[in-house]
């Protein structure tokens, strides 16, 4: 595996512990549907949460989140909508949330960027 995609998976596996701690229910890591992959599916309050998680080693050169184009909005929101008819919770409010860390000698979340996009935005 690739030096880029462990620090990657890293950063995932330890959002996952950080929405646990913050009492969220994890029903899917790494769900696909075709191309399109969802991070990490939650659930908390009734809501279904679809969160793009971004693993950095240094933000020097841009913010994580920044990465998170128009396209991948589009393909998150794609992918989410099958999810969510695939699984009969039409009737449940959603969300897509982008959490970005810090990967170093430890890892450490930088913000957690709720309702980070809407798809009446972007569709």
């Amino acid at each position: 595996m690739a030096q880029h995609n462990n620090i990657g998976q890293k950063g995932e596996e330890f959002v996952v512990q950080y929405l646990i701690k913050q009492e969220y229910k994890i029903l899917n890591i790494n769900w696909r549907f075709k191309h399109k992959e969802i991070d990490i599916i939650s659930e908390k309050d009734d809501k279904i949460i679809f969160i793009e998680v971004k693993t950095r080693t240094t933000t020097i050169f841009e913010k994580p989140q920044y990465s998170v184009n128009n396209t991948k909005m589009v393909n998150l929101i794609k992918a989410a909508d099958y999810y969510l008819q695939s699984n009969n919770y039409l009737n449940k409010d959603s969300r897509y949330d982008i959490i970005t860390v810090l990967a170093g000698q430890t890892y450490k979340i930088l913000e957690h960027i709720k309702d980070a996009f809407k798809p009446n935005d972007l569709i």
